[in-house]
């Protein structure tokens, strides 16, 4: 199994779980009723915003790793499917917030200029080609 299968398998389930935790109504229902404070207290913090970038800059990581997409392509893609999860909120009971948004894309652009510093990414044929 060549490495970009490998990161294939790791991409598609955590697309579903990104994709569950940006759009259900309450994604921590697991949580006991008296641990409200804690569902409140990540809301529009600066934590808040550092998730939404480490998280959706793991994906654009993980999905130009997965594809033989260019970074081009990768922030195209992932540009968008942040957009259409971030405004399909309203859809499923959750708020849009612009802020999260541009939380999400700045993320996003520190992922593809960290996946342009890797010399494996400049030889896309060298992940390509994995002897295993």
């Amino acid at each position: 199994m060549n490495r970009r299968a490998r990161f294939w398998y790791l991409f598609i389930p955590y697309l579903v779980l990104l994709s569950y935790l940006l759009l259900a109504p309450d994604p921590f229902f697991f949580l006991p009723d008296g641990d409200e404070s804690l569902k409140n207290s990540v809301h529009e913090t600066l934590p808040d915003y550092i998730y939404h970038a480490t998280a959706w800059g793991l994906f654009t990581v993980l999905f130009t790793l997965s594809t033989d997409s260019s970074t081009s392509i990768a922030l195209l893609f992932t540009t968008t499917y942040s957009t259409t999860l971030e405004f399909a909120q309203p859809l499923f009971g959750r708020i849009t917030e612009l802020s999260d948004f541009a939380a999400n894309i700045i993320g996003i652009i520190l992922a593809i200029g960290f996946i342009k510093l890797l010399p494996a990414a400049n030889n896309t044929t060298s992940l390509a080609k994995d002897p295993e």
